[in-house]
């Protein structure tokens, strides 16, 4: 049978002919975009055994899911401070929509807790400012650039301070 490139599949059995219509394409859920079959992971619980959003999206969404909620806009987000109780005298300032779940996954394989004692919700817009401010105490071990070698006080005081500083200077 010749149905032309219709995306029409013909199989035969033994016993009896089946015709099965197979889509070429499908609509991504979130961007709404009309994309080829291999733009989708794979699945087996759909009927098309596809995703329902195209790779880019799905990677979107995994980004956002796993970044801890990260946001630049200002108001949006809470600074906070977070110390390993197996590493006394370092800490992390870092921004997150929700920092107590940011440190429950931080911690998820590790072997310490990641305890939150400070945050400042809407402040997460300031992290850069906070982290040049305390630059000469930053741990330049490992690859992460967010840790310092300094108290939860001395932290705190460093972001009470660009924060009056931003204020006295009418900035969000």
């Amino acid at each position: 049978m010749n149905y032309g490139n219709l995306g029409v599949v013909a199989r035969r059995s033994t016993k009896y002919s089946v015709v099965v219509q197979t889509r070429m394409t499908k609509v991504c859920r979130k961007c709404e975009l009309e994309l080829p079959l291999d733009a989708f992971y794979s699945r087996g619980r759909n009927s098309d055994r596809k995703f329902c959003d195209c790779r880019t999206c799905f990677g979107q969404y995994m980004r956002d899911k796993f970044s801890g909620g990260r946001e630049d806009e200002p108001g949006k987000g809470a600074l906070y401070i977070a110390y390993n109780s197996r590493i006394p005298g370092e800490v992390k300032v870092g921004a997150a929509k929700n920092p107590q779940r940011r440190a429950a996954l931080m911690e998820r394989a590790q072997n310490y807790r990641l305890l939150v004692p400070m945050t400042w919700p809407g402040m997460g817009h300031l992290e850069a400012e906070v982290h040049g401010m305390l630059a000469p105490q930053r741990v330049t071990e490992g690859a992460g650039r967010e840790w310092f070698a300094c108290s939860v006080a001395f932290a705190a005081a460093a972001i009470t301070e660009v924060i009056a500083r931003r204020q006295s200077s009418g900035q969000p």
